[in-house]
């Protein structure tokens, strides 16, 4: 095991400043220099309750990655991960984007396999490795400088996996600690931890929040009987069990990520069976104690670096970011600040007219603002790009005092809707005719058409985890952007990140209400692929293909439990007073660009099925993420009605369309099919273009066929062969 390679020789507890609060978690640290020089440093810190093995840290330098500007391995049981954060000394032309890129790769050796590719290599880009990687992007990006122009690469390799610990999360606690160790600005390091429960977990989350969890009563040694001790609980911390982690299996899946404070959030991400959001949040706070005890073994871990190697106590990695000076705000300020107000004067309902809103007001602030800076004498007044930022900075500030209600006497968003108004709403079924299922959705600039089709059992989706086990699922969902959504032209070919990450989500959020039919007692006999393409984009195409799948899935016929949907939910931050905010429901894509955070939340009326937030500014306080959660979920009764309504659509069809599969079973009389049967089948198959599932235990075929014509010729055909009883 790695840890036996970088056994402390002379190990000596070192002494450690760590975050008032977080002391207690800490559960060691130890340092030694060997004798060439390298420095081998371990901090482990135990979660705040049992189930899970402490987190331990190494930095290892020059043994393993000691050119990167930060390097670490991270171990949790048998699970380890090596992480390294590089960054670029060059800084890059003017970007208006934090150039961070995050890689997060499985090895298949970290199983004990060898890859199934036909030259055996392996190639980066798996769906779950896309998702790794954005979870890990989306929790570090907020607590980088803004402005950032120096490229950062990121990138964690699975080295071993133990089945029982979340290589995921490990990864990003290992990210946070490379960064940290960097020596660059950032404001981490930060702590994430996956709470999962395979039953309703609501009770007992908010029987914690209420007998104070974070005040970390209930320790792992105290082992009080009737407490809700994490080990005697269905409540599991960073499980990498795969039912945990099916949202049609699991009640509850929940990431969050945060710096240690209980009142903060960077990252969340998950899904759950129609959770209430005061159980979400309650969730979140019964993650924190593995948050805290992560954040307090990479604060050991980096003060015992300095202290082992004083060499590595350096000032910080000097970056370059654009950040316009006072001088450059103030006089951006009064140059445009008239000029925001009179974008509000007049409702900009579609997104060409915002647009041409965004560039008269480009126009003239800028030729303003320019000429004004000739004469002036400060140190950027020249520098263009830090004009163009400064202005930037009065829209956005300018749009989030509308919207608290401080310009024009009451909360207005650009659009003129209100905080909680949701855009026009329009939806139809049955749109196209050879599909089992088709619907339209469409909320403001935004559409999306969406199918279902159903098929045999055998067409599942086969997934081959470079970890764990293969397995299959019999739901899928593919969404599609093409360029022309945003009047573009580009690839068109593939899938891209986003596509993945954007498909994943509104998965999530569909599956819970698909969890009777796929692990129900009566088994759907179905497989069952649901397609988005984006047809027009203005803000929350996700959320749109949530809304429009579950529209689908009941013209198809599919027994849904009830109709889910999408929104998403903004955050407007007063600039004078960061105690003040609001958050608007179903936010436009300026207002996503301009806000505090895109909160997408998933749901149906009884509760929410799936959520991510993607956090533009450096946190978010419990108090926005439950007025977010509540504001969604009060969204989605309205939508759903609306939608319904539009759709004329309330429930599944209850007859199945004439284009629906033909189903028909009989009974063999062999006690055994022998090899040469088989293939007889196989050639009926591939002959009448049918399918045909054997159930070996009670002696049956299942014919699959794209019409009763050609399921009762089939039927003939097995008869004559000798395969009906």
């Amino acid at each position: 095991m790695l840890a036996s390679a970088v056994a402390l020789a002379a190990a000596a507890t070192a002494s450690v400043r760590v975050r008032p609060g977080l002391a207690r978690r800490l559960a060691s640290t130890a340092s030694s220099v060997a004798a060439d020089g390298s420095v081998h440093v371990c901090a482990s810190a135990t979660p705040g309750g049992g189930g899970t093995a402490p987190l331990e840290l190494r930095a290892l330098q020059p043994a393993l990655g000691a050119r990167a500007t930060g390097a670490v391995v991270a171990q949790q049981g048998d699970t380890i991960v090596h992480a390294t954060c590089v960054v670029d000394e060059a800084p890059e032309e003017a970007v208006d984007f934090a150039p961070i890129t995050v890689v997060y790769r499985e090895k298949a050796f970290a199983a004990g396999k060898i890859a199934r590719t036909f030259t055996r290599r392996e190639f980066a880009g798996k769906e779950n490795e896309i998702l790794a990687a954005r979870a890990i992007d989306r929790s570090l990006r907020p607590l980088f400088p803004e402005g950032l122009q120096n490229a950062v690469q990121i990138i964690c390799t699975v080295w071993a996996a133990d089945g029982r610990h979340d290589p995921e999360i490990l990864a990003i606690n290992a990210a946070s600690a490379a960064t940290a160790l960097a020596k660059i600005p950032w404001d981490g390091p930060l702590g994430a931890a996956r709470v999962t429960s395979l039953t309703d977990p609501s009770q007992r989350l908010l029987m914690e929040v209420e007998n104070g969890a974070e005040s970390d009563t209930r320790r792992p040694e105290q082992g009080a009987g009737d407490s809700l001790d994490r080990e005697s609980t269905e409540i599991c911390i960073n499980s990498a069990s795969p039912e945990h982690q099916d949202a049609a299996r699991s009640w509850l899946n929940l990431t969050v990520a945060g710096t240690g404070a209980s009142d903060k959030v960077v990252m969340l991400e998950g899904s759950a069976r129609e959770l209430s959001p005061e159980a979400m949040v309650a969730a979140v706070d019964y993650a924190q104690p593995e948050i805290q005890a992560s954040v307090a073994a990479q604060m050991a871990l980096v003060e015992t670096v300095a202290d082992a190697a004083p060499s590595a106590r350096q000032e910080k990695f000097k970056v370059t970011s654009l950040n316009p000076s006072q001088e450059m705000r103030d006089l951006a300020r009064k140059i445009a600040e008239e000029l925001v107000h009179v974008i509000f004067t007049v409702p900009h309902k579609t997104k060409q007219e915002r647009g041409k809103a965004q560039v008269a007001f480009w126009k003239v602030a800028s030729e303003r603002l320019k000429a004004v800076c000739a004469s002036a004498d400060f140190a950027d007044a020249g520098d263009e790009s830090m004009q163009n930022i400064a202005l930037h900075d009065v829209l956005r500030d300018g749009i989030a005092r509308a919207a608290l209600g401080k310009t024009h006497g009451r909360p207005l968003r650009i659009d003129g809707r209100g905080t909680m108004e949701l855009r026009p709403i329009d939806a139809d079924v049955d749109v196209l005719p050879s599909a089992h299922g088709s619907a339209v959705f469409s909320r403001g600039g935004t559409q999306v058409v969406c199918t279902a089709t159903v098929g045999p059992a055998k067409l599942q989706k086969a997934m081959h985890p470079t970890l764990g086990e293969s397995r299959r699922t019999r739901a899928m969902l593919q969404y599609d952007f093409p360029p022309y959504s945003v009047n573009r032209t580009g690839r068109t070919s593939g899938m891209n990140r986003r596509m993945v990450g954007h498909g994943n989500l509104a998965e999530r959020g569909v599956l819970p209400i698909l969890a009777p039919v796929l692990h129900g007692e009566e088994t759907y006999p179905f497989a069952i692929h649901i397609g988005s393409e984006v047809t027009s984009s203005d803000g929350s195409s996700s959320m749109a293909t949530t809304s429009g799948a579950s529209l689908a899935l009941m013209d198809a016929g599919v027994p849904i439990t009830r109709p889910a949907v999408g929104v998403s939910v903004g955050l407007f931050v007063d600039p004078d007073d960061a105690s003040s905010f609001c958050t608007p429901v179903d936010i436009l894509g300026l207002e996503d660009h301009f806000g505090g955070m895109d909160f997408k939340v998933c749901g149906t009326a009884q509760g929410l099925t799936a959520l991510q937030v993607d956090i533009k500014r450096s946190f978010i306080t419990k108090d926005m993420l439950r007025m977010a959660l509540c504001r969604g979920h009060e969204a989605h009764i309205d939508l759903i009605d609306a939608m319904c309504s539009s759709a004329g659509m309330r429930e599944p069809r209850p007859a199945l369309k004439s284009n629906h599969w033909s189903i028909d079973r009989v009974h063999y009389p062999q006690d055994v099919l022998s090899h040469q049967d088989i293939d007889t089948l196989r050639d009926i198959e591939d002959s009448t273009d049918v399918y045909l599932e054997l159930d070996e235990a009670a002696r049956a075929l299942t014919i699959f066929a794209p019409t009763h014509q050609r399921s009762a010729s089939v039927r003939r055909i097995l008869e004559r062969k000798g395969f009906v009883a």
